[in-house]
């Protein structure tokens, strides 16, 4: 396990105040984490259990508004180590992910922001879980690791993105010291990219 992981912060209950990581602000992003917590009502992140082992232990000892498990329950994706999760500007979780040790964890998962409560996030969330090939078979797809997304909607369809990205307003994914940050404008896709600098805290 990444040494990182064993630190993850726990604390009390935040405000459900929360973000649209690629709209303006004066906080800047790679530097404070209020920054995230801007334009949209609501900012998630998905949480990969195979990055993060003890994800669940942590985000039931983290005192967030509402967390739970990304897939459905049933094959093939019960096997699913992945964890949904709402986010708030003065959650130490928050800092531990977009700036603190969090972060530096390869392939930990996805920030997602929405206006959309936490019930219909998930179930749109879910749905992006199942991919099928010509042939019928279904597969699981584990959209929220960075590269997948990052390769996937760039291949997309305009239709295919408005899909994809329901009610989602903004994905962001880290990538080895940046944030990439995928939004649907229009049909289109609008990437941008932003160098992660940790604050000293």
């Amino acid at each position: 396990m990444n040494a990182s992981a064993q630190s993850a912060p726990s604390n009390d209950r935040s405000s459900n105040r929360s973000s649209d990581p690629s709209s303006a602000s004066s906080a800047d992003p790679a530097r404070d984490t209020r920054a995230w917590f801007h334009g949209a009502r609501y900012t998630y992140a998905v949480i990969d259990g195979q990055a993060l082992p003890r994800a669940e232990a942590m985000l039931d000892a983290a005192g967030t508004a509402e967390w739970g498990r990304l897939p459905r329950g049933a094959p093939p994706f019960d096997a699913v180590d992945a964890w949904l999760v709402q986010l708030a500007p003065d959650l130490p979780l928050s800092h531990w992910l977009l700036l603190g040790d969090g972060a530096r964890v390869p392939n930990w998962g996805a920030i997602i922001s929405s206006d959309a409560p936490f019930r219909e996030v998930r179930q749109h969330l879910r749905g992006l879980m199942e991919a099928q090939l010509p042939s019928g078979q279904s597969l699981v797809l584990r959209w929220y690791r960075p590269l997948v997304l990052r390769t996937l909607l760039p291949l997309c369809s305009q239709s295919q993105l408005l899909d994809f990205f329901g009610p989602v307003r903004a994905f962001a994914v880290m990538s080895g010291s940046e944030w990439h940050w995928l939004r649907q404008l229009g049909g289109k896709l609008d990437l941008h990219t932003v160098r992660r600098e940790p604050a000293a805290t």
